[in-house]
């Protein structure tokens, strides 16, 4: 694409340009506004140069008809014969009169373009003005303007009304531009593609020339006004091709790189300054900061601002900046520099809320010890999601029939997704099988949040209680064809068995339901704190209500047996329904193993007292465990 070069910013000033303008007179100074341009101010009792010239006009004649006047209005403004003196203008800051045609046209000053005062003689010199050389000149150049007579208009009148045209065709191509930015920006979408964004390249719908040309050459089919401009810029490109020159020229496209980029900048500016607004009339807000690194493995930093406005809660994101320097002094420079780039007081920050990082929760060198040498009155709040997410990571750690069973989860789903033909059995078999309909996917579970465990999960053994809404027999189902498949590799079919077994286990059934039960508290209450306009009262009664029904199951192992035995009956009985070619159940109890009894020393006087049950084993080594520790990371 032919680049903007310098001539952008003189065709930007052309396009500002309108016909439709409104005069609004304040003291000495008019201000010309505009329906899309920006205001043009200049004082009315001066010679005005040619460019306001018509606004000029638009405000004189001043003849006001206040009484408390030095003089009679209607002796002054009006001829015995009862005509007005439109030449004549009063300034009411300086009190003097003016002749309005002479400051616009006459080549020599007078007493009229000085400003006149002398009360005593006024009526004198009005007449002796009235009948000079100098005023018939100007009144004469005045109509010659008015009727288009003049030598400007007789030469450049045709000239003008090619720019006029130009002006109005080049801001409407304008403003399907920046539509189609907006469009873009709304979708989350790139702008531009790898390449082909030259303009003699348009015409070839055989390339990819990224999202934003792609529309507009789409809107160019419909649109007479972007097909003339398409066409126009083709055909220029094409002879600046053939002819081998380099350079950007004056050649404008209004669809280069650097178009895109300015329109942009302008859009993000114009919502920097509205959300600024909004918290300056807010007068205190708070801050919230985290980072994460790109594709491109550099650390961006996202700086929210937290504020009130109106009686609503407002979260808005004013900023996404690389971290160069990721400790606390440097996250704070940081923070301190983009709210001073958008006008924002940064005493007037009452709060931030960080992950529990070092370089965040430091107490001598960390962000927020810095961040209280500018804004002494802050208050630190370490993010509660952030909280509850450690919490229940810490509790998936330990013990080891825990973590082995998310691992079970999440190699399910990853061994269907390895390869079309498991996949198709999947599909095959949950949309026979399922009346779920809304989701049959399998979830993988992610490294650190623990919302992803909660949707595998719940997507297989269903909530907690409601067997009816679980894939668990379509997984079962699917293990099994893949298990008799033929087709499958042996190492395949193996992997699938030894799969198949780990489901079975009652064990399973039970780790399942301790974490769906547990998720079933914690899920609503994680939701509430990842939303705006969270009600911190709320937050906190939603906290003690969750920790206290943790601690109402903390030994209620036997609504745990009571739920997984149900299932187990449910699923049971759905199995029997299948035509399978070997018959399939989920265990019904613990698997009786053999007690290992370790031998005893000479001079050991006790024995050793082993838990024996395979009930009370699972609840004191894994029910408790899990749940006594939530419960002391909660707390």
């Amino acid at each position: 694409m032919h680049m903007v070069g310098t001539s952008f910013h003189e065709n930007i000033e052309n396009i500002s340009m309108s016909e439709n303008d409104d005069v609004v007179a304040s003291n000495s100074e008019v201000l010309c506004l505009t329906s899309e341009s920006p205001p043009v101010v200049f004082n009315k009792f001066i010679k005005p140069s040619s460019t306001v010239l018509s606004h000029f006009f638009k405000y004189h004649p001043c003849q006001p008809k206040d009484p408390s006047l030095p003089f009679n209005p209607n002796k002054i403004f009006l001829r015995e014969n009862g005509t007005n003196r439109v030449w004549l203008t009063f300034d009411e800051s300086s009190k003097q009169l003016f002749c309005s045609v002479c400051l616009a046209f006459a080549s020599e000053s007078n007493s009229f373009t000085k400003g006149v005062s002398d009360w005593k003689h006024v009526h004198q010199r009005i007449k002796e003005h009235e009948s000079s050389i100098v005023h018939s000149r100007s009144s004469e150049s005045y109509f010659l303007k008015t009727q288009n007579k003049d030598i400007d208009s007789l030469l450049f009148l045709n000239l003008q009304n090619i720019k006029k045209q130009n002006i109005k065709k080049n801001r409407q191509i304008f403003e399907r531009i920046i539509a189609v930015i907006k469009l873009i920006g709304k979708r989350g979408l790139s702008y531009r593609g790898k390449r082909n964004e030259a303009a003699y390249s348009l015409n070839n719908h055989n390339l990819d020339h990224g999202n934003f040309l792609e529309i507009m050459i789409l809107l160019s089919k419909y649109d007479p006004i972007i097909c003339e401009h398409f066409n126009t810029i083709i055909n220029k490109s094409e002879k600046k091709q053939k002819q081998n020159k380099r350079g950007r020229g004056s050649f404008l496209t209004f669809l280069s790189k650097n178009t895109v980029q300015v329109v942009i900048n302008e859009i993000a500016s114009n919502i920097k300054r509205t959300i600024a607004t909004e918290v300056q009339n807010a007068s205190f807000f708070s801050v919230l900061i985290d980072t994460t690194q790109d594709v491109s493995v550099m650390d961006q930093c996202s700086i929210v601002i937290r504020y009130i406005f109106h009686g609503t809660i407002n979260e808005k994101l004013i900023a996404v900046k690389c971290v160069h320097n990721s400790s606390g002094k440097g996250m704070a420079e940081l923070l301190k520099e983009e709210l001073i780039s958008v006008g924002l007081d940064l005493t007037k920050c009452i709060g931030n809320s960080t992950d529990g990082a070092s370089n965040m929760r430091g107490v001598y060198n960390g962000f927020t010890s810095h961040l209280s040498k500018l804004s002494p009155e802050q208050v630190h709040v370490w993010c509660h999601s952030h909280v509850l997410n450690l919490v229940i990571c810490d509790a998936l750690k330990n013990p080891v029939q825990v973590a082995s069973f998310f691992t079970l989860l999440n190699s399910c789903a990853v061994f269907f997704k390895e390869s079309y033909l498991r996949m198709d059995i999947w599909n095959e078999v949950s949309k026979t099988n399922s009346d779920n309909s809304r989701n049959k996917r399998l979830q993988t579970i992610g490294e650190t949040r623990w919302s992803s465990k909660q949707t595998a999960v719940e997507r297989i053994f269903g909530t907690f209680g409601d067997p009816k809404s679980s894939m668990y027999t379509d997984l079962i189902i699917a293990f099994t064809k893949v298990v008799q498949g033929k087709k499958f590799k042996p190492d395949i079919r193996a992997k699938a068995n030894n799969y198949l077994d780990l489901l079975l286990k009652y064990e399973t059934i039970l780790t399942a339901h301790i974490f769906m039960n547990v998720f079933s508290i914690t899920g609503p209450l994680s939701r509430y704190l990842q939303t705006s306009g969270l009600d911190l009262l709320k937050c906190q009664q939603m906290v003690k209500s969750a920790l206290s029904q943790i601690v109402k199951y903390q030994r209620d192992m036997e609504n745990i047996i009571a739920k997984s035995d149900k299932f187990v009956e449910w699923v049971n009985n759905q199995l029997e329904l299948q035509d399978l070619d070997n018959e399939i159940y989920l265990q019904e109890q613990f698997e009786i193993k053999r007690l290992r009894k370790k031998k005893r020393m000479t001079d050991e006087l006790l024995n050793d007292d082993p838990i024996n049950d395979a009930k009370q084993k699972y609840t004191v080594e894994v029910h408790n465990q899990v749940m006594d520790r939530i419960v002391e990371s909660m707390n």
